[in-house]
């Protein structure tokens, strides 16, 4: 299974001996047909995804023969993944636990707790309340990086051969 992010281009070439005509046919959450070119016996279409949905895609190549008969050559499957969007990607937590950061180290713009008008109130976090907050966005954020990198939460994975 092939995993493309929207945009990029999936190429499938298959051999196909007396084919008239090949093509490919998708689908998933958008549904289609691509013809595919000769060169000789290996036919190629060049799938530009970005018209794609994300998601997960199934496909066959039917080869058209003489007598018009119709058959399936192969099939495919191929997961198309959003493309980056622009902007802040950071999650939550790393935001929060970046925010912290700036406040303990006194850039923060914001570090008010309580802000009262009419009494011109205003009260900031302690110290100690900030790494108490900080520790809990700092395990948020490192339970995202392990899960990101398919670390389970009991430690890494050990391969074991027999």
């Amino acid at each position: 299974m092939a995993t493309l992010t929207k945009g990029e281009t999936l190429t499938i070439i298959e051999t196909v001996a007396d084919a008239t005509a090949v093509e490919l046919r998708y689908g998933g959450p958008k549904t289609g047909t691509a013809s595919m070119t000769a060169s000789g016996n290996e036919w190629t279409v060049n799938l530009d995804t970005a018209s794609l949905n994300a998601g997960e895609y199934a496909a066959e190549v039917w080869a058209t023969f003489t007598g018009n008969v119709k058959r399936i050559v192969t099939r495919h499957s191929f997961t198309i993944r959003a493309a980056l969007a622009a902007g802040d990607i950071r999650s939550q937590a790393r935001k929060s636990l970046e925010a912290i950061d700036a406040m303990l180290a006194g850039q923060a713009v914001e570090g008010v707790r309580r802000y009262k008008i009419n009494n011109r109130e205003l009260e900031r976090y302690s110290v100690a309340e900030l790494l108490q907050i900080r520790s809990h966005f700092a395990a948020e954020v490192q339970r995202e990086e392990r899960k990101n990198k398919g670390i389970a939460g009991l430690g890494p994975r050990i391969a074991v051969r027999f």
